[in-house]
């Protein structure tokens, strides 16, 4: 099986790194029965755009920073973002 990885970083960065070594552990435990495509440099979008994609179930694996993950994930009442990105991060 084939994953989807996207990241806005170039290849050559440490995102880059990172997400061969992903790649490449994942390989290794599955016995080569599940591998990582990886699309760097925004290929797929920013991060918002990416985070979307996830959402959506297009895409497995992202990387992207915390403060585009909790504002994706809220759309209005700033106290039900505040609530849940709190919630998220083991709080009450």
């Amino acid at each position: 099986r084939h994953f989807r990885f996207a990241y806005d970083q170039p290849k050559a960065t440490a995102y880059g790194i990172a997400g061969d070594i992903f790649a490449d552990k994942l390989k290794e435990l599955s016995k080569g029965t599940m591998l990582i495509d990886q699309y760097p440099g925004a290929q797929l979008g920013q991060e918002p755009q990416v985070l979307q994609l996830m959402k959506a179930g297009d895409i497995e694996f992202c990387i992207s920073s915390a403060a585009n993950l909790i504002c994706s994930s809220f759309s209005g009442d700033k106290s039900d973002a505040a609530s849940s990105a709190s919630a998220s991060v083991g709080g009450s």
